[in-house]
């Protein structure tokens, strides 16, 4: 539309210059000019006639300078107003080209002023818009081209049917319906020029041809597109048969592994080769998962270096066999001597005698006549293994379980070779019997660790457990318990009593010992002797001692304040003296008490000096070097000799009670003590003596030179503030 209004303008210019030049070779035709000037109105005409057919103009028109008609080329009369009305205002000018309707015809005109030199008449000339000048446009733009005047009147149209373009484009009420839309018949382009005011240019295409083009188009994509529907439904057919099925079928094929079934179905049709490929790849993934999974519950269920029942599957096993409330025999076996073998021969060959030992059992099992299929046997622990067998039928349990106990300890009483090396190991054995001890298999796996914790302590090579017996344990489970929250939050169930010691010498009281108390939740108090026993079991010592250090010291401070001046001795263990920060706690704890340490005596028994004697040494020389008194308590029933004594950072020995409690009935306490004593002087080392029950003892321990003495006869061990008053009324 846009380039055929260009097209119509461009024409309509171009008419317009033909026109302009036309008038102009005419105005200045001399000739013409002198008709005019004598109004020789047939050479006027002749010219106007002549002229007209030369450049073929429709019409040619001479008008004076009042506005009449001189002449035309119509023959018929014209209103000379309406050519003045069209031209008002450019009679003394070149005019542009104008449109007007003259006896129902369309011009376009142009008038140009005849100069002799000054104007003594109009010239107009103009072009009929007819039926060839709307062909023209027709074949120069491709539209219908129309004329209309100001109220809407058609003048001049190349269309064929008007009747409906003047509906369309005047009513908008025509418009036609296809393919479910309705759309209009004709596209229309008003164009208004400003030469032609009162006239109206519509250039107007009908749609026919390209809604027909149009339609031809969707009809065939809509072709086009349900044949690619059948297409792809035919292929999808395909590719589900093909691929889509197979892929389904590893679908379910990775459900069934999430299940933990591992066997994939072979596939039952023919595939193309990457989904063979891939099928292939899912049986492959399916075997490797099945082996490591068989792999993973392997271990999972069985001890890494020996390849038997670990300790969880043990209690499995052994509940199911329980069920079938057969009597069994339930016994632990611990390989004596073993931590000698990994500490002098290394933790290597430790781990080969466990294996050969973990081999040679289900060996034994197979020879011995047991019902072998029945037999449940697995390592519980570091060198810990249980096993349990059904009780022959027909035989006596007692019988049944001498002979069987006697059968594994006589084939296990031999030497293993391991490496170049043959290594003698015995079996230390914790015996239980099913029903009569149990029939929960982790009641009777703990009740087994009793029996053989037992067999241990009391040096038993077979060892039964006693009903009863877990019930002590639980209790020593339950203080362990009970003194854990105790240390967190010590209030008043735990507390320190001192006992003083007498200067044999000066006859005053420059020492005590401190001694630690606790009251459990019930209100009774537990014997030092077992919770202390009980803590270096659990390694709850480190804090037990490190809180009596700190109440000690504590103490010290306070008397120091009363002008009270006593050393106290601090009983202490192995594994506080072994413990890397001791000696660290305990100089910043001084530090922090204002206490000297000469004011404090660190008491540890022979035992603990014999467990790791190197370091226990240097803990002790790095003791004394601080300016700490350093005594060994309980001397006289442990490992040590005098010879050994004197290599130590010692200052003080304490005699065992043991030998004090009947000394003055007692002749070999006598010739004990007294030799204890002098020899102890002559090693520089002061003596002290503890259990002094009655003044005969204790004028004998003056009588023989000691040092120190502390007992019941001198003082219990009293509170704080107990033994301030006691001290007074002294």
């Amino acid at each position: 539309m846009q380039s055929a209004e260009s097209v119509l303008i461009e024409y309509l210019s171009a008419k317009e210059q033909v026109l302009t030049t036309s008038a102009k070779v005419l105005t200045a035709d001399f000739g013409f000019k002198q008709a005019i000037a004598t109004q020789d109105v047939e050479t006027i005409q002749s010219v106007l006639d002549n002229h007209a057919a030369r450049i073929e103009a429709d019409l040619m028109i001479l008008m004076n300078t009042n506005g009449e008609l001189v002449s035309n080329n119509l023959g018929s009369k014209i209103d000379a107003k309406m050519l003045g009305d069209a031209f008002q205002g450019n009679t003394n000018q070149q005019s542009s080209a104008q449109f007007i309707y003259l006896e129902g015809v369309l011009y376009e005109v142009i008038m140009l002023p005849i100069k002799a030199p000054h104007t003594v008449g109009y010239c107009i000339i103009g072009f009929a818009i007819n039926n060839t000048f709307l062909t023209e446009l027709k074949r120069l733009t491709t539209l219908d081209v129309s004329f209309t005047d100001i109220d809407n009147n058609w003048i001049f149209s190349s269309a064929d049917n008007l009747q409906e373009l003047n509906a369309q484009i005047f009513n908008s009420d025509f418009i036609a319906a296809e393919l479910f839309v309705e759309r209009p018949q004709y596209i229309n382009r008003l164009v208004t020029l400003n030469q032609a005011k009162n006239i109206t240019i519509i250039l107007s295409s009908s749609m026919q041809e390209i809604y027909k083009e149009f339609d031809t188009l969707v009809y065939f994509i809509v072709i086009l597109s349900l044949t690619i529907v059948v297409l792809a439904i035919i292929l999808s057919s395909w590719l589900s048969k093909n691929l889509v099925n197979p892929i389904n079928d590893l679908v379910r094929s990775t459900r069934l592994f999430a299940k933990g079934e591992y066997e994939i179905q072979p596939l039952n049709h023919k595939v193309n080769q990457e989904v063979k490929t891939l099928h292939e790849s899912f049986e492959k993934m399916g075997s490797e998962i099945s082996l490591r999974e068989h792999k993973i519950k392997h271990q999972a269920r069985h001890d890494k270096l020996t390849d038997l029942f670990n300790r969880q599957t043990v209690i499995e096993e052994l509940d199911v066999k329980l069920r079938s409330n057969q009597p069994r025999l339930v016994i632990a076996i611990n390989i004596r001597g073993f931590r000698r073998i990994n500490d002098v021969l290394g933790a290597s060959i430790g781990d080969k005698v466990l294996q050969s030992f973990a081999l040679e059992l289900p060996v034994f099992l197979s020879a011995s006549n047991c019902h072998f299929e029945d037999a449940i046997y697995g390592r519980v622990g570091g060198d810990e293994f249980l096993l349990s067998i059904p009780i022959e039928q027909g035989i006596a349990e007692e019988v049944f379980t001498e002979n069987f106990i006697t059968t594994l300890i006589q084939y296990f009483d031999k030497e293993l070779s391991i490496g170049n090396l043959m290594i003698n190991t015995r079996l230390r054995l914790g015996v239980l019997k099913v029903p009569e001890h149990g029939n929960n298999a982790e009641d009777l796996l703990r009740r087994a660790n009793i029996a053989i914790d037992a067999a241990r302590a009391e040096s038993l090579s077979v060892r039964y457990y006693q009903n009863g017996e877990e019930e002590n344990y639980l209790a020593r489970l339950k203080i362990i318990e009970e003194l854990k929250l105790v240390l967190q939050n010590p209030g008043n169930s735990l507390f320190l009593v001192y006992q003083p010691k007498l200067n044999l010498s000066t006859g005053e009281i420059d020492k005590v010992e401190a001694l630690i108390r606790w009251q459990d939740s019930s209100g009774n108090f537990v014997s030092p002797e077992l919770f202390v026993s009980l803590a270096e079991q659990s390694g709850l010592i480190i804090s037990l001692t490190q809180w009596v250090i700190k109440e000690a010291l504590s103490q010290i401070q306070k008397w120091k304040t009363l002008d009270i001046q006593l050393k106290v001795a601090i009983n202490v263990s192995a594994q506080d003296l072994s413990h890397p920060q001791f000696i660290d706690f305990l100089l910043s704890s001084l530090s922090a008490y204002e206490v000297d340490s000469n004011q404090i005596t660190i008491e540890l028994t022979e035992r603990d000096i014999m467990q790791n004697e190197d370091l226990i040494v240097h803990r002790l020389q790095q003791l004394k070097k601080m300016g700490t008194y350093i005594s060994v308590d309980d001397y006289g029933i442990g490992q040590s000799s005098l010879a050994k004594l004197k290599q130590l950072p010692i200052d003080e020995l304490k005699i065992d009670k043991s030998f004090i409690l009947e000394l003055n009935t007692s002749h070999q306490d006598k010739q004990i003590v007294s030799s204890t004593i002098n020899l102890g002087h002559k090693l520089g080392l002061n003596v002290v003596a503890e259990g002094v029950e009655n003044k005969e003892s204790l004028d004998l321990l003056k009588k023989y030179g000691c040092n120190h003495a502390q007992g019941y006869h001198l003082s219990r061990p009293v509170k704080a503030n107990e033994l301030v008053t006691w001290l007074e009324s002294q």
